[in-house]
């Protein structure tokens, strides 16, 4: 089974040749972010030390569809 969430990015900090991303689930100012909004109203995810090169790929004020999938 795969969850399937929706996050914005809110920060892409660059500290010394990587960056620190931070997200924050979509809150319910769209129509199909209200769907997203009604199962996961609210969080956060932040990673540390991104490759730079994947960075570059995360915009700031951009939305992404984040999956949850089971490794086994």
């Amino acid at each position: 089974m795969i969850a399937r969430t929706k996050f914005k990015c809110v920060k892409n900090q660059i500290i010394r040749g990587s960056s620190d991303v931070t997200m924050q689930a979509v809150t319910k100012d769209s129509h199909e972010n209200a769907g997203f909004f009604k199962y996961d109203p609210a969080g956060q995810i932040t990673l540390y030390s991104v490759n730079a090169d994947v960075a570059k790929l995360i915009e700031e004020n951009q939305e992404y569809y984040i999956d949850i999938t089971p490794v086994n």
